[in-house]
Parts: C-alpha cells; sequence; structure tokens
C-alpha cells in the first residue's frame, strides 16, 4: 500500500524538473530554427526540408507539453500521475536528438 505513495511522491517532486527540461530543450530548437529562418549563417548549412521537419516535431513536442501540463496542473496530489517523469525525458530525448 505505501508503494504507490512513495511513487506518486517520487513523481511529483520529480515532474517540474523534467518539465523545465524539456521546456528548455524545445526552447533551443525554437531559437535556432528561427535563426536559421534570419539567414544567420551558423546554420545556412542546413537543409530546409530538415528544418521544417524538425520544426514540425517541436510544435508536436510543444503541443505535448502544453497538454501535459495543463492535466498536471489539474491533478491533486492523491491522483495517479497523468504522466511520469520517463515519459517526459522520452520526449525530451528525441528533441535533444534533434538540437543543433
Amino acid at each position: 500500500m505505501g508503494e504507490p505513495l512513495k511513487k506518486r511522491f517520487k513523481e511529483s517532486q520529480d515532474r517540474p524538473f523534467a518539465f523545465e527540461e524539456l521546456g528548455r530543450s524545445l526552447q533551443l530548437i525554437k531559437k535556432a530554427i528561427n535563426l536559421y529562418l534570419q539567414n544567420d549563417e551558423k546554420y545556412n548549412h542546413l537543409d530546409k526540408a530538415d528544418v521544417e521537419r524538425i520544426a514540425k516535431l517541436a510544435d508536436d513536442k510543444q503541443r505535448w507539453f502544453e497538454e501535459k501540463s495543463y492535466l498536471v496542473n489539474k491533478m491533486k496530489m492523491t491522483d495517479d500521475p497523468v504522466v511520469l517523469v520517463s515519459q517526459i525525458k522520452d520526449e525530451k530525448d528525441v528533441i535533444i536528438f534533434y538540437e543543433y
């Protein structure tokens, strides 16, 4: 009986940092995309199709981030998590793979 409580507590403690890291990764990707769109020479070697694909991925991850953040904010401390820290980290790992 104590194990679910421990798990919910650990998740509630670790989740804000995981969301923060995902948000930071999304910001870095968007910043790089904006610099590419402004013809920054640091990014002019990138293929337009690749940048468009990454921009779409970032938009999808941003929507996921916002949806899950909203659901988490509505949760009670006694509710089972609507999203696990491991799921947030998985989303971040996909973004990190594409970071420039």
